[in-house]
């Protein structure tokens, strides 16, 4: 019987092609992509997985100045993954999202409690994989974009012993690497986030997923 929230195959599936695209500076297709699997599917998890992905591009190809875009997307995250059973390195991506927005719109305050709530969510993540890892990195590298340099150090070190943990498959590779180059709001830099080529969120008080 399918599962409503989303076949976790198909999820694993979609974020390989989704980091294969970002690895290679193509996000143009992963937005495409991304496009088409939110319109086209109506689990949760899928959805919420593909517009993360989307707003990742968007971010990659300079298009975070749209400030209505950029917030319809993360309320269409926040409302996907709220019909979802709690999925935490999903809902770390979303808040350190958020962070990312809030900091090029100038509310730093706000861009660091997200980055806050990202890491206690995280913190509670049992994924063992590159997934994990790079959620950790992107973490870090918004931490480090706000100059929380010890905080930044700290995520990097949680992603990298993600991936010498058993259960973190790392093929062929010898030590784990971000996937791409992040672009960050032009008041900061071009930071190493998840993947190779550019870059790819809130909560009650103790951190749990909150969908208002």
């Amino acid at each position: 019987m399918a599962d409503p929230q989303g076949d976790p195959a198909a999820v694993a599936a979609e974020w390989v092609m989704f980091r294969q695209l970002t690895t290679a500076g193509r996000s143009a297709e992963a937005y495409a992509l991304a496009e088409r699997i939110a319109a086209g599917s109506d689990e949760p998890l899928r959805v919420g997985q593909a517009l993360i992905e989307k707003l990742v591009s968007m971010i990659n190809m300079g298009q975070l100045d749209d400030r209505r875009a950029t917030a319809a997307v993360l309320d269409a995250i926040q409302e996907a993954l709220g019909r979802a059973d709690p999925h935490p390195r999903l809902t770390g991506e979303y808040y350190v999202l958020s962070g990312v927005v809030a900091f090029g719109n100038g509310s730093v305050g706000t861009a660091a409690t997200h980055l806050v709530r990202a890491e206690r969510v995280l913190r509670r993540m049992t994924e063992l994989n590159v997934a994990a890892a790079d959620t950790w990195h992107d973490l870090s590298s918004a931490y480090s974009a706000m100059g929380f340099h010890a905080k930044a150090l700290d995520a990097m070190r949680q992603g990298r012993n993600v991936c010498v943990r058993p259960g973190c498959r790392r093929r062929s590779a010898p030590a784990w690497k971000p996937r791409y180059m992040r672009r960050w709001p032009r008041t900061t830099r071009a930071l190493p986030m998840r993947r190779s080529a550019t870059w790819r969120r809130p909560s009650t008080s103790d951190g749990e997923w909150s969908p208002t």
